[in-house]
């Protein structure tokens, strides 16, 4: 979003950051433990969104908020039911979804269950050979050599599979006309999870790994919520959040050939609690304020384990164990109506972060024993907001956001790259961003569509990587290979820009149009790229509805990222790329042809499904490690009962 990713975007479930002090910079895949069949909307907000959200909201929020019990309004009891079973080909998925509703005049709970199971992934027939995988390790019980395997099939990207379970469960209960409460608890489980960008690395014309994978992750949250309703002096609607959050992930990796297998894992604990006010004053001003308070514990702990002799000997872990991240802040916000067709809104708010722990230094000589770090931010916003008499709106806002260094930021010590390690820099600041954008959007009775979105993002002391120095060494001996060090510093700024538009119209009856382009581009004071500013993309679709019918056939493609605007972290990431004319890494462009369609066979039973990249390209997303799906036929079906 708007050129950033990772941990500059903030994601939220009913409420609840699931950003915490360990979220990583780089691709992180998180989200995935979010299950999107019990998801009952998502709202994109881009740009900062620091004032409602506080740190990490850079680039936007996405907001996501599970399936919620209802009320039976006529009194009696009443219950839903949901099955739902789903194929895709090029992975072989099989997914199968439940979930059951039961709902009363004053109460409703609400449970529901996702398994899901990915073999490993086929990509495009038709693209480059260099994505093509023709060659694996066995990781079988280690005997002092691995095998590398031939493989048969090329196209399929061996080790890219893995397994998922998700739970959900809520009761809802209003014991009174004024006071609503929710308890819920999520849980989300995967399996081993292999990291198939480190499979494919090789050093001289040997893979240069045994093993590569995330071991098991899993996120439990428990969650509270009270909504208390009521026209008072100082609000009309009150919000309480407390929350528990429990995650972990782990690391696994093995050079090939070596008996060495190194276990880091993580674990995280996380309470949050919220405060949240409305008031709507005589229907001219909207103002919401709060206050939310959080506190995370991070266990690490780093195992090398003897293959051969099954000796275990402790090793450095991926962060301080036993450390601290802890947040305070307090917001206000309003929206003032100056007429019918003007209105104002802004808002500010004022944090307090705090990071803590102790550096183990018998695995390294650390320059300092420990570290605290305690940063202030204050952010805001202000915007107009213009409805002309055709309808229509026109949107101007300038807001603020920060991002205070989280534990991964600024204490982690684990190879980036092969060859290449980060080390900690207790001196790293937060990083601030100004954003200033103007939209338009024509009035929802235009036969035509039209949103246009211009944007300009400067971000002080941006947190980059670079080359470092660790007791005046650039490079230290990791997992027994010489590495370059480097470490997360802030440079002067960056500054990011671009465009969003989209339109759609009629053709003819029960058809339309929908089309979107988007354009950025990013460079830090050193003139050098910023890493997440993706190349250009768009999406052109044809949609025709008939109930019981839609099928909407879509063009979708991203332009190619030449040497020249491949940031300099990506440079040193040869394998993920195209060699250009130079012999330099590039992103090539690629595009694809789907065609989705949906049939309602009666009110309670639905199918869906289509064939994605009609054309079976085969390409690799910016920045990604992995080959995207070739042709790939998917089809689900949904019977309530």
């Amino acid at each position: 979003l708007r050129g950033f990713s990772a941990n500059r975007l903030l994601l939220v479930v009913d409420g609840f950051r699931m950003n915490n002090a360990i979220f990583r910079s780089g691709n992180l895949q998180n989200i995935v433990s979010v299950d999107p069949f019990s998801l009952e909307s998502i709202e994109v907000a881009a740009g900062p969104g620091s004032v409602i959200y506080g740190s990490d909201a850079l680039g936007g929020v996405l907001s996501m908020t599970t399936y919620k019990p209802e009320f039976s309004w006529s009194g009696k009891v009443e219950s839903k039911r949901m099955f739902t079973i789903k194929s895709a080909s090029a992975n072989s998925e099989k997914t199968l979804h439940g979930h059951w509703m039961t709902s009363g005049k004053q109460w409703g709970f609400v449970i529901s269950g996702t398994y899901s199971r990915f073999d490993d992934l086929m990509m495009g027939k038709y693209g480059p050979s260099a994505y093509l995988r023709p060659e694996y390790v066995v990781p079988d019980l280690f005997a002092g050599k691995d095998s590398v395997v031939k493989n048969n099939n090329q196209r399929i990207q061996k080790f890219s599979g893995y397994e998922q379970l998700n739970l959900l469960g809520k009761v809802r209960f209003k014991p009174v006309k004024t006071l609503d409460i929710t308890l819920g608890s999520l849980y989300s489980f995967t399996g081993d999870v292999p990291r198939y960008d480190r499979l494919i690395v090789y050093k001289g014309k040997r893979l240069r790994y045994g093993e590569w994978y995330y071991g098991p992750q899993t996120w439990w949250l428990n969650s509270a919520s009270l909504i208390y309703t009521r026209n008072h002096l100082l609000f009309d609607e009150s919000t309480l959040l407390a929350g528990f959050q429990r995650y972990e992930e782990s690391r696994h990796d093995r050079n090939i050939d070596k008996p060495e297998l190194y276990h880091r894992t993580e674990k995280l604990h996380v309470f949050s609690v919220s405060l949240n006010f409305s008031k709507n004053i005589r229907g001219k001003a909207l103002i919401d304020y709060g206050a939310e308070a959080s506190a995370e514990r991070i266990w690490s702990n780093g195992i090398s384990e003897h293959l051969i002799s099954g000796k275990e000997t402790p090793v450095a872990p991926r962060y301080p164990d036993h450390s601290a991240y802890r947040n305070l802040s307090a917001y206000i916000q309003s929206r003032y109506h100056l007429s019918d067709k003007l209105s104002l809104h802004g808002g500010i708010r004022a944090t307090q972060t705090s990071l803590s722990g102790d550096f183990p230094r018998q695995y390294y000589s650390f320059p300092v024993d420990g570290f605290r770090s305690v940063n202030r931010a204050f952010n805001g916003n202000f915007g107009l907001l213009y409805n002309p008499s055709a309808g229509g709106k026109i949107n101007l806002l300038y807001s603020t956001g920060f991002r205070s260094p989280n534990m991964d930021d600024m204490a982690k010590i684990f190879d980036s790259e092969p060859g290449h390690v980060m080390v900690p820099n207790p001196g790293l600041k937060p990083e601030y961003a100004r954003n200033l954008e103007a939209g338009y959007m024509t009035g929802q009775q235009s036969p035509v569509m039209v949103e246009l979105t211009v944007f300009y993002t400067w971000l002080r002391k941006a947190m980059v990587r670079r080359n470092f120095q660790f007791n005046g060494q650039d490079s230290i001996l990791y997992n027994q290979v010489m590495s370059k060090v480097e470490a997360l510093v802030n440079t002067d700024g960056a500054e990011i820009y671009g465009g969003t538009c989209s339109v759609s119209f009629p053709l003819v009856s029960n058809l339309k149009s929908k089309n979107s382009i988007t354009w950025m581009r990013g460079k830090d004071s050193d003139g050098l790229p910023v890493r997440h500013v993706p190349p250009l993309y768009g999406n052109h679709s044809v949609i025709w509805e008939k109930e019981p019918w839609k099928a909407e056939l879509n063009f979708r493609y991203n332009g190619a990222i030449p040497f020249s605007r491949l940031a300099a972290d990506e440079r040193d990431k040869p394998y993920l790329y195209l060699p250009d004319d130079d012999g330099n890494p590039y992103s090539p462009g690629w595009y694809t042809l789907n065609l989705l369609c949906n049939y309602d066979i009666t009110e309670k039973v639905k199918i869906s499904g289509g064939i994605e990249n009609l054309l079976n390209q085969r390409y690799r997303p910016y920045s990604s490690g992995i080959a995207a799906p070739g042709r790939n036929l998917t089809i689900s079906v949904s019977v309530a009962f």
